[in-house]
């Protein structure tokens, strides 16, 4: 991948974890926790016009192994 690319995605995340601190906090409390298979996880999202949508899925082996790559990355 790009090194300016990934310097300029970077910045963007900086950016958006500095906005939504308690949203960061939260997926640090899952992370210290850790996030087993068969965790539900679920995501709720309201739109101004006042429309609610709702998915949710069970954690597999293949989404930890995702979300450890992810985590790495970051780093």
């Amino acid at each position: 991948m790009d090194p300016i690319k990934l310097l300029q995605i970077k910045k963007l995340i900086t950016g958006f974890k500095s906005r939504h601190v308690r949203f960061f906090k939260f997926l640090e409390d899952m992370r210290v926790r850790g996030i087993q298979e068969g965790t539900v996880i679920e995501i709720q999202v309201k739109t101004t016009d006042g429309q609610e949508y709702v998915s949710n899925f069970k954690v597999l082996p293949e989404d930890i192994e995702f979300l450890t790559n992810i985590q790495n990355l970051s780093r």
